[in-house]
């Protein structure tokens, strides 16, 4: 038993010297309408950031749908409270273009299958370490509505690393914003 310390010791060093990075994201809250996380385009917070580029992924159901941050007579946009978090002073929601969808025969704006909302979160101090824990309510819609109520908690270390796959989906949600 103590040769094996060293060698635990010695595989951890290795692993820590390697370059290999694991994408950091929240743990993913699941049901049976939706699978939601939160997903940053840094696995870290560089030396000096003052902002984090991370999104609200959301894969529906099949049948399902969320609404946009103007649903229209049905439904409601997604609510975000950042209460219990650390280092996180400001943040700002961004809602890709919706589709428009009937919905108990009224017309509304929202997404069905995938969305992803970019959120760009203001460190309170710049480059220390992020926890951004938040409270979500989103309204889904089938032949029923029901308010998915979840908690989402993101920590990102110092660091540089960045998550190429997390920012090309954050980036590709971005260029769907509306002008």
């Amino acid at each position: 038993m103590p040769l094996l310390r060293p060698i635990l010791l010695s595989l951890v060093a290795l692993w820590l010297t390697c370059g290999v990075v694991l994408a950091a994201s929240s743990p993913a809250y699941v049901s049976d309408r939706i699978t939601a996380r939160l997903i940053p385009a840094e696995n870290g917070v560089a030396p000096e950031a003052t902002t984090i580029s991370a999104a609200l992924e959301v894969q529906l159901s099949e049948g399902w749908k969320t609404y946009w941050r103007s649903p229209g007579a049905v439904g409601y946009p997604v609510e975000i409270a950042w209460t219990g978090s650390a280092n996180l002073e400001h943040s700002e929601t961004m809602w890709p273009a919706p589709k428009r969808f009937t919905a108990f025969e009224i017309e509304n704006d929202g997404y069905e299958a995938a969305v992803t909302f970019p959120i760009r979160i203001t460190l309170s101090e710049p480059g220390d370490m992020l926890v951004a824990t938040g409270a979500f309510n989103l309204l889904v819609c089938a032949e029923l509505c029901v308010p998915e109520m979840f908690e989402l908690t993101l920590v990102l270390p110092p660091g540089t690393a960045i998550d190429r796959d997390a920012g090309a989906l954050i980036a590709e949600a971005a260029a769907k914003l509306p002008v």
